[in-house]
């Protein structure tokens, strides 16, 4: 946010001040933190002028010392000669985008003009409201329309993953003992299945590691639970291909989103496979990257993508241990390569036919071994190795 302050003054004088003079964004934060440089102010909301203090005046913490990051312990001032926040520059089609859908909330629910039976608001989209609005721009109407129906598609995806994964977190069952049980010989039980796991791990056997694991996970819940303590829950995980599966199968996908996309292209979104790959592709849409600084059910905390395979890893790399890290340090660190190089850089597939319905350029790359002698280009590139020198793999 800048404090843009309306003075009456010569053209020419203000090119030169412009040229001159530059004025960083506020820094506007949660709280008072005087030891920060952010302070108290007031902010009018008819005049946009800080410092002014009215009836009409809202309160904002701001900083306007310098550009810092406002978190404990972050000494990040940008990097390149640039600021350390973006910029927020919001236009209409952002406007126009977010305030249709809360327009339309307040409109009618469809009623046939023709007394036509068996056609509700609830047999249809939005309730069947509609909304007329008159522009000179067509091309800019036609983008506004498409990034509505694109937004509105991800939002209805986002719902039914979490309703789908909220379901099988209710359904899963419960390990509580009875009162009959025995807690010291189930805690006894439960530290024996973890040392048993350490012992597989050590010895090259990670497929019992795993199962000794589990059973220690469950004992130690069970234990917690017996004595009013709160257990750790065990969050349920869904293949690609259950949650595909079970997208398909919506409501919503197989009925208008499938519409509009079988008017979009019939030969791929047709009443037979067509509920199949338009679920792939929302769901594609949706995680084929972890955004860095868009909003998605990543970044919201909602939804972590996990890998298979992942935890089948039980061999540290050369010289890992010697810096004190962990097996789970080695699972997270290449978790980390997975989302923030693998995704990003498009080493993934997707069904040719479906890369034109995304939404965005896609083009699959191909990732190669690290010692191979061929050169890179733009769809071949090599794993990643360790270099000389502080090399960022995000």
């Amino acid at each position: 946010m800048q404090d843009e302050v309306p003075v009456e003054h010569d053209a020419t004088e203000e090119k030169v001040e412009k040229e001159n003079s530059f004025q960083p964004p506020l820094i506007i934060a949660a709280g008072e933190t005087s030891e920060a440089g952010y302070t108290l102010q007031r902010l009018d909301r008819q005049t946009r002028r800080i410092g002014v203090i009215n009836n009409d005046s809202i309160p904002l913490i701001i900083n306007d010392v310098e550009q810092v990051c406002s978190a404990s312990g972050c000494g990040y001032r940008g990097m390149s000669g640039k600021q350390p926040f973006r910029r927020a520059l919001l236009g209409g089609p952002f406007y126009v985008t977010n305030i249709v859908p809360t327009v339309l909330e307040y409109c009618q629910d469809f009623t046939s003009d023709e007394g036509k039976e068996g056609v509700g608001p609830d047999s249809l989209p939005g309730r069947g409201r509609r909304l007329i609005t008159f522009t000179d721009s067509r091309q800019g109407t036609a983008r506004m329309a498409v990034r509505m129906q694109q937004e509105a598609e991800r939002s209805r995806l986002r719902g039914s993953v979490v309703e789908i994964l909220s379901w099988h977190q209710r359904t899963q069952t419960s390990t509580a003992p009875n009162a009959n049980a025995d807690l010291e010989k189930l805690a006894a039980r439960a530290k024996q299945a973890r040392e048993q796991a350490e012992e597989y791990r050590s010895w090259g056997m990670p497929d019992q590691a795993k199962l000794s694991q589990a059973q220690a996970e469950q004992l130690e819940q069970a234990y917690q639970f017996a004595i009013g303590g709160k257990a750790a829950t065990t969050l349920v995980s869904r293949t690609w291909t259950e949650m595909v599966n079970e997208l398909k199968d919506k409501a919503d996908i197989r009925g208008p989103v499938l519409k509009y996309n079988y008017y979009l292209k019939p030969e791929v979104f047709n009443e037979n496979g067509g509920p199949l790959k338009l679920s792939e592709m929302l769901l594609f849409r949706e995680f084929m990257r972890r955004p860095k600084r868009t909003n998605s059910l990543e970044t919201q905390g909602l939804v972590q993508v996990g890998y298979l395979g992942l935890e089948k890893i039980h061999k540290l790399p050369m010289h890992w241990q010697e810096r004190e890290l962990t097996l789970d340090d080695w699972r997270d660190f290449s978790r980390l390569r997975w989302n923030h190089y693998v995704r990003e850089s498009n080493f993934t597939q997707l069904d040719d036919e479906l890369k034109n319905w995304i939404g965005s350029r896609f083009s699959s790359k191909f990732v190669r071994n690290p010692e191979s002698k061929d050169p890179e280009d733009n769809q071949n590139r090599r794993w990643p190795q360790i270099r000389n020198g502080n090399v960022s793999i995000v």
